[in-house]
């Protein structure tokens, strides 16, 4: 806090700046002068410090900086991409990916940054794939190779203005020329609630005494593993007394059951839900009578006949590369979920939603022949003796 106050109240300005400036939180001494002198990016201390530099730069003055790469897609960081956008001044971005920093886990980025950079677009380059990145660096510096070249004002047609600049174009203009959005025209994503102690109050299906299966348990999702179209959740929530125990267990805590109940409109109704954490969207039915956490997604279709057709839509490639515009391996937003955009023509589509229809009994039937499944019936294995050979006929029927 004393150095930014230093530099702050400095008349000197600067052509050059060089620096690895700290990552994280502000300590709690100097939380106050830091909040009061940027409202904007205190919320982590290296935005602060770009903030600050920016505002000594002298008019043809450089920023090179390396810091951790969250504020190219998170929430927290927007008013830091706010100002990039809106001064045109982030010239040069290089995703580094993890393992650049020692002892440090954190994902990083190169960035120079200027005062304005006109009209001129940025460059960008992806080097989170490779173990030599001082090699691709000095490749693409030499030969002008490998660089993604964009506008920073094209993101801001998009939800939170990520940097997403491994989308191409084409696919960025969807968020200008299609003006309809999964919410509202289609329906509204929904995020769940809180249990506040998981070990108490969460138990597997099997656990649970049948006779209890929506009497005092209740179907919870959470989430849970990457699976399109039906993947049943295998754990129940103890909701009984309309979650007496629960709610108080909050109440206790923090004088309130809000997070307890949140979302409870949207509760036991049929819909669709996803895992908040992914590699992809992996969307699938919601049954009718469950309970949903802030880590399973939901979605609830204005018309619930619509729901073949948005399954069949939001598990297509398409989509899920349109998703990954907010954060490659990050955890989904509901608001960036419920910003896609889609076309009628598409929710339309009979050809779609008899895919879906399809796609949703094939992964049925597979549930119905995986023993740990809740919609477990008979063992694949009945049907033939080798299950992998009876599952390949059944999905090739």
């Amino acid at each position: 806090a004393q150095g930014l106050a230093f530099v702050d109240v400095c008349r000197q300005r600067y052509d050059v700046i060089l620096m690895n400036p700290p990552f994280g939180k502000v300590t709690p001494g100097s939380e106050k002068y830091i909040i009061k002198a940027y409202p904007q990016t205190w919320n982590d201390i290296y935005a602060a410090f770009i903030e600050r530099d920016l505002s000594k730069l002298t008019s043809r003055g450089i920023i090179g900086c390396i810091t951790s790469s969250m504020f190219m897609f998170s929430k927290q960081m927007l008013d830091l991409r706010k100002l990039f956008i809106s001064n045109k001044s982030l010239s040069i971005l290089i995703e580094l990916g993890s393992g650049v920093l020692d002892n440090a886990t954190v994902d990083t980025a190169l960035s120079i940054i200027t005062r304005s950079n006109g009209n001129k677009s940025t460059l960008f380059l992806d080097a989170t794939l490779t173990e030599d990145k001082p090699l691709l660096l000095n490749h693409a510096i030499r030969h002008y190779q490998d660089w993604i070249e964009k506008k920073l004002t094209d993101f801001a047609t998009l939800n939170n203005s990520p940097l997403c600049y491994f989308i191409p174009d084409d696919a960025i203009n969807l968020w200008r020329n299609i003006e309809l959005r999964l919410e509202p025209d289609f329906g509204v994503v929904v995020a769940g609630n809180h249990t506040f102690d998981d070990e108490r109050f969460l138990r597997l299906i099997y656990e649970i005494p049948e006779f209890e299966i929506f009497q005092k348990w209740f179907p919870y999702e959470k989430g849970g593993s990457y699976q399109p179209f039906v993947s049943p959740t295998h754990l129940v929530l103890n909701w009984g007394n309309e979650g007496k125990e629960v709610r108080q267990n909050q109440i206790n805590r923090y004088g309130t059951d809000a997070q307890v109940i949140q979302s409870i409109g949207w509760w036991f109704k049929p819909g669709l839900c996803f895992p908040r954490i992914g590699h992809a969207l992996g969307v699938r039915i919601l049954p009718e009578r469950s309970i949903f956490s802030e880590k399973g997604m939901s979605i609830f279709p204005n018309d619930i006949e619509m729901v073949y057709s948005l399954l069949s839509i939001l598990n297509s490639t398409w989509y899920d590369y349109l998703a990954s515009a907010f954060g490659k391996h990050r955890a989904f937003e509901n608001s960036a979920i419920a910003n896609l955009p889609i076309n009628q023509e598409l929710i339309n589509n009979s050809a779609l939603e008899q895919i879906g229809r399809a796609c949703v009994d094939i992964f049925l039937a597979y549930e119905r022949g995986n023993e740990p499944s809740p919609y477990f019936t008979y063992p694949h294995s009945a049907i033939s003796k080798t299950p992998y050979i009876a599952e390949e006929n059944f999905l090739n029927s």
